[in-house]
């Protein structure tokens, strides 16, 4: 390989740990500043999930330009990663809704509300409903 393309396979490799480490960086950044368990859970699974993909892709090409061959054990983790990490983060903040965390008190909307309280939305509705003819039946 000529020193050129040593060379700008050196930077690509630098770009692209440098920019996992810094994605990293604001990850950590926004589990201090975030109000609430939710927003928190966000800022640590995306920016992780995608600064160490970063990473692991630098650390890949890296050893791709030094020694002409690919490392399969750094692909299969960069696949398990991008599979088991979303899935965790959704799983500990399902776990947390239903558990009762608090979300920020400045938050817009419940999503989940009206499905996990499904059961007693509807046994309200059929009260109303049933107070409401028996009011006009009298």
């Amino acid at each position: 390989m000529t020193q050129i393309m040593k060379t700008t396979g050196d930077w690509i490799v630098i770009i692209f740990i440098l920019s996992g480490a810094m994605i990293s960086l604001f990850g950590s950044i926004g589990i201090l500043r975030f109000p609430d368990y939710y927003n928190r859970n966000h800022a640590a699974s995306k920016t992780t999930t995608l600064g160490v993909l970063l990473t692991l892709f630098g650390a890949f090409l890296y050893f791709l330009f030094e020694t002409g061959h690919s490392d399969w054990r750094l692909i299969l983790a960069m696949i398990f990663l991008f599979l088991a990490s979303p899935i965790g983060s959704h799983m500990l903040a399902r776990s947390a809704y239903r558990s009762g965390v608090p979300m920020w008190e400045h938050s817009v909307h419940d999503v989940l509300y009206d499905y996990v309280h499904a059961e007693e939305l509807e046994a309200q509705k059929e009260q109303q409903d049933g107070q409401a003819k028996e009011t006009v039946e009298t």
